[in-house]
């Protein structure tokens, strides 16, 4: 459970945290949380409203309701850069390349990431393709803008192997299917289980 979450003052999460633990402890059934994102329960919900409510923003001209999902960061006033998306692809590859080789926490960019970070990135990636959101500079992204930087991004990573081959193709993949992937990882899991098992007959 977040350090910060057992500290915070704010009333929705306190409650959020209570219910959270007599569900764990076998005291109470699952909620529906009020604030916090639970695995299993309503994960893959809320970041997709949060990410709705992003494209929302940005097709109004308003600022990002939540900095933490603006491509290009904070400062990028709800709008969507190239750079942020590039940004997007390039945390998602290196992530899931660093995943599969058996590392939960990564250090991308002077930041500790875990999976979490990929899975936002990846599912906002599908959502501005999906959407046809706008950039910037008025260019639609579409699936052939992220292929090629994709292809960009990768090359220019210091990364090799089949390991990284299979997180590009992962990243590619959970943006292009219909419908949005629950998460990322779960693919990601049957690859790696796949390659340790033919490890196992050579």
């Amino acid at each position: 459970m977040p350090h910060e979450a057992e500290q915070s003052a704010e009333p929705a999460i306190g409650a959020d945290v209570t219910d959270l633990f007599n569900s764990l402890t076998g005291y109470a059934r699952p909620q529906t949380y009020r604030s916090l994102l639970v695995a299993p329960y309503g994960i893959r919900r809320g970041i997709v409203a949060r990410i709705e409510a992003e494209v929302a923003h940005a097709a109004a001209g308003r600022a990002a309701a939540s900095p933490a999902l603006a491509a290009g960061g904070p400062r990028a006033g709800g709008t969507i850069t190239e750079s942020g998306v590039k940004n997007n692809l390039s945390v998602a590859v290196q992530y899931l390349t660093h995943w599969l080789w058996g590392q939960g926490a990564v250090a991308l960019y002077n930041l500790m990431e875990d999976a979490a970070t990929a899975e936002i990135a990846r599912a906002q990636l599908y959502q501005w393709r999906h959407h046809r959101a706008s950039l910037d500079d008025g260019r639609t992204i579409t699936q052939d803008l992220l292929d090629g930087w994709l292809d960009e991004v990768f090359h220019g990573l210091d990364l090799s192997g089949p390991d990284a081959h299979n997180a590009r193709q992962l990243v590619r993949d959970s943006f292009t299917s219909e419908p949005l992937w629950d998460f990322v990882t779960i693919p990601a899991y049957r690859l790696a289980c796949e390659a340790e098992a033919a490890s196992k007959l050579k």
